[in-house]
């Protein structure tokens, strides 16, 4: 199975005296895999700082932990997001 793969199950009861049928599938779920990327950032001027705000993207099935936000200044230096 591979992250985002649909998955489903089906039960067997088991006892001293034996095991049950098995039951019918249940509903299925996808397993977690990596987040989608942020919507383009939006900036807006707040006196000497500069507020940046985004619409959350599909978290994958797992909450998301932390943003990374990658800087170009207007003198063209760039200040790359860490890699993983």
């Amino acid at each position: 199975m591979e992250d985002g793969d649909l998955v489903e199950a089906k039960m067997v009861a088991i006892n001293i005296y034996g095991e049950s049928k098995q039951s019918s599938s249940g509903s299925g779920g996808l397993l977690p895999r990596k987040p989608d990327a942020p919507a383009a950032p939006t900036a807006k001027n707040n006196d000497h700082e500069i507020e940046f705000t985004w619409t959350e993207p599909f978290n994958g099935g797992s909450p998301i932990l932390d943003y990374w936000v990658a800087i170009k200044d207007g003198n063209g230096n760039h200040y790359p997001v860490p890699e993983c």
